[in-house]
């Protein structure tokens, strides 16, 4: 005997169509799944949500384990998990510059790798050779809007410690000053020790000039 009372209702992706047939006590339905499968199926493992797709639900979870899977032997996942280590990990060296001081990495990235993939391999210069991922606000968070792939000059110049200086209205770091004018950084480094900024300064305004 047919419960056509079940008949219209959708059980996961599954909607009941029809009456199918009766076999050992069981009740067979018709059932259309939301990817256009007509399937049949026993009615109570529907009902109970046993049985939630025609199968295409589980060949979709396959399928993005096996995507993950596959990122993971990628650089950027080692670098996804090194980033999560040095916020969370309080025996890494790395965490008191980082979680230590209140750097994390969002929600978003840190529940979903895919999720952070899919955005950092959308930014610009990613794959180059000799790029690496950075946060551009250097007491920012990881999270979108605030990473950036950069060369190791520009990450350099991009710490808690640099010094800037304005020259001629162009703000630039002490080391960017030095690489663009010729001067030795090494040289500067062991007068700035002695003298301070203001004499560095003065020196490099007096070679910006000439």
């Amino acid at each position: 005997m047919s419960s056509d009372k079940y008949i219209g209702q959708k059980f996961g992706r599954l909607n009941v169509i029809s009456f199918s047939h009766f076999k050992n006590k069981h009740l067979y339905y018709v059932c259309k799944c939301d990817c256009g499968t007509d399937i049949i199926l026993l009615l109570s493992n529907v009902i109970k949500g046993n049985t939630k797709s025609c199968g295409c639900l589980k060949r979709e979870i396959n399928i993005k384990k096996n995507t993950t899977h596959g990122l993971s032997k990628t650089k950027l996942y080692k670098s996804w998990k090194d980033i999560v280590k040095r916020c969370e990990n309080e025996k890494c060296k790395s965490y008191e510059n980082y979680g230590g001081r209140g750097i994390l990495i969002c929600d978003e990235w840190r529940n979903n790798y895919a999720t952070f993939h899919e955005y950092i391999s959308k930014l610009e210069n990613f794959g180059m050779s000799d790029y690496t991922l950075d946060r551009i606000n250097n007491n920012g968070n990881y999270e979108p809007g605030n990473v950036r792939w950069a060369t190791k000059i520009e990450q350099n110049s991009n710490t808690r410690n640099n010094r800037y200086i304005e020259i001629n209205g162009i703000t630039k770091t002490l080391s960017q000053w030095c690489r663009d004018i010729g001067i030795s950084n090494k040289n500067i480094n062991k007068k700035l020790k002695t003298y301070g900024i203001d004499y560095i300064a003065s020196r490099l305004i007096i070679a910006a000039e000439q």
